[in-house]
């Protein structure tokens, strides 16, 4: 039997720089989209804004409900960006070998 109330265990968890635990959701098809077109993007820099704007928006989804203001978003520099990507794809890894 499929429970669909188990797939709440792979939500990501993270810390954001003030402490605050975010919870997010599993990647929708949506956001799945946009990362595997980013080799389709221009030149590095729009590469790192579509990956910037992709983190804004991964962590937007987060059930605690919290907003991300432009000076978060200044946070991510691009070795957080890159840790981020690392560690939420090892973490979705594993959930789906589970």
């Amino acid at each position: 039997m499929l429970n669909l109330q188990e797939s709440k265990k792979n939500y990501y968890k993270l810390v954001w720089f003030d402490g605050t635990e975010l919870t997010i959701p599993p990647m929708s098809q949506e956001m799945m989209m946009k990362i595997m077109h980013l080799e389709d993007a221009g030149d590095t820099q729009e590469q790192l804004d579509m990956m910037t704007n992709i983190v804004v928006a991964m962590l937007s989804r987060n059930l605690e409900g919290r907003a991300f203001t432009e000076s978060d978003r200044k946070l991510l520099t691009i070795d957080i960006i890159g840790a981020i990507f690392t560690d939420y794809f090892s973490f979705m890894q594993k959930c789906l070998g589970e």
